[in-house]
């Protein structure tokens, strides 16, 4: 971590998406974020895959996508694909998932995902997750 910031003012920065079809995990995950030290305005929802898409593509500066698997229109690896195709800038993806399948985790390690979180979400459990992504985040930010 950077030896300017705490990790408070490092969460302050952050710009994350969360991705789900259900409205109560995205409100849920929000007071998470909110609680751990995001800004309101820094966390965007989608509430399908179309939705992701979408703002995957407009807003570049995001750092972590909260993404359930299976979304109402598709399944989130696909918004994991599109935004690696951003290369070094695609943001950081934490997988959300109320049960993993042997398939998807096949999936997730051959295309180099770190990081899933079983619902229900637990505020450690997405602080610790949040956390191994830091050197990755901090790679891409620019400090004043």
């Amino acid at each position: 971590m950077s030896d300017r910031l705490t990790k408070g003012q490092l969460y302050s920065r952050l710009r994350c998406l969360i991705v789900d079809d259900n409205k109560t995990v995205r409100g849920g995950l929000k007071q998470i974020l909110l609680a751990l030290g995001v800004k309101r305005d820094s966390i965007f929802e989608a509430q399908n895959l179309s939705g992701a898409l979408k703002t995957i593509e407009v807003d570049k500066a995001l750092d972590i996508v909260f993404c359930d698997i299976s979304l109402g229109d598709g399944l989130g690896m696909q918004a994991f694909k599109a935004a690696r195709e951003m290369g070094e800038q695609s943001p950081s993806f934490i997988f959300i998932s109320s049960d993993v399948s042997n398939e998807h985790l096949k999936e997730f390690i051959h295309l180099g995902v770190r990081d899933v979180l079983l619902k229900p979400l637990s505020t450690h459990a997405v602080e610790s997750s949040m956390n191994r992504q830091l050197p990755k985040i901090l790679s891409r930010m620019k400090f004043p």
